[in-house]
């Protein structure tokens, strides 16, 4: 795996680290109420009993002049029924804790978050999600360091185990969602991780003001969510377009052996760039979709260097 280096001439100043830091953690702390209070509601409706029809009055029939009265006939008590299983519960297992408040917030801010929030799981359900996915990523980043250590004739079995590893995670994760729909969610949202991250890299690149050719001090562009969450949906679709790979995957590990593989990446990328130029002018308004691209190109030096020592260690 790719390990993202630091570049320190895009690192922010410390009041400005620590202003984005209370914004995060106030968004933590909305989100989080916002989230408790939906949950309260679903856990005070699952508590309702069933509804029982009310007993229609018995009939009463009038005897004829004459005749003895009739009694009306005694209805047998209904048993109330269960309520039905609400669609999409879980399967987490029976001793799995509850998370502490720390732990919430931990996850709070996990890349995987926005997908938490779609599937409407539960604090208990986020956290075994997320040691799920933790547990994938420890093991093949093990898996990854023998892989640059092996033989070029071992490396098959290494990567057969990191594949392995991802049909596992697959199978735990279908079985956890416990319906279909909810698991191709899951896989649409896992496979735009790669966006996410280069994102993660670039936001704050753009939030960083800037001079103008004419002297004049540009704010920093701070996108909504919404046009966030189209701007890594429109990424993926040019990566993909441009035939691009994920680096930081096992496919990319073979690729960082192959002798092209600096030039291959430097391709990809500017292809890529071309189709987003093209694309994001749709949701971002011009000064935005320039200082995106802006930031993409400052981006890029610092993944070069880390591709070019990646390279050097599987090679």
């Amino acid at each position: 795996m790719i390990a993202h280096a630091g570049n320190t001439s895009l690192m922010k100043p410390a009041v400005a680290i620590s202003a984005i830091v209370i914004a995060v953690l106030a968004t933590v702390v909305i989100e989080e109420t916002r989230i408790k209070k939906l949950q309260d509601e679903i856990t005070g409706l699952r508590a309702l009993p069933p509804r029982v029809p009310d007993k229609a009055p018995p009939l009463v029939v009038e005897p004829a002049e004459g005749e003895d009265p009739v009694e009306p006939a005694i209805e047998p008590e209904v048993e109330p029924t269960a309520p039905p299983p609400v669609p999409g519960l879980r399967t987490v297992p029976e001793n799995y804790p509850a998370p502490e408040e720390d732990r919430i917030r931990e996850i709070a801010l996990s890349p995987y978050s926005h997908l938490h929030y779609a599937l409407n799981l539960t604090n208990r359900e986020r956290a075994y999600f997320e040691d799920l996915m933790a547990s994938r990523r420890l093991e093949k980043q093990q898996l990854a360091g023998q892989w640059i250590d092996a033989l070029p004739e071992d490396r098959l079995s290494i990567g057969q185990s990191m594949e392995d590893i991802d049909s596992m995670t697959q199978d735990r994760i279908r079985t956890f969602l416990g319906n279909e729909d909810d698991f191709e969610t899951y896989v649409a949202y896992d496979l735009m991780q790669p966006e996410r991250e280069l994102l993660s890299q670039i936001a704050p690149v753009m939030d960083q003001p800037v001079e103008t050719a004419e002297g004049v001090t540009e704010p920093g562009v701070v996108l909504e969510l919404e046009k966030e969450l189209k701007l890594i949906e429109a990424m993926h679709r040019a990566r993909k377009a441009a035939g691009g790979i994920d680096w930081n995957s096992l496919q990319g590990m073979k690729a960082m052996a192959e002798p092209d593989a600096l030039e291959r990446f430097k391709e990809e990328w500017t292809k890529t760039g071309e189709i987003l130029a093209t694309e994001i002018g749709t949701f971002l308004d011009e000064t935005e979709a320039r200082r995106f691209l802006a930031a993409r190109e400052q981006v890029m030096a610092t993944q070069v260097e880390t591709l070019e020592t990646a390279i050097e260690a599987v090679q």
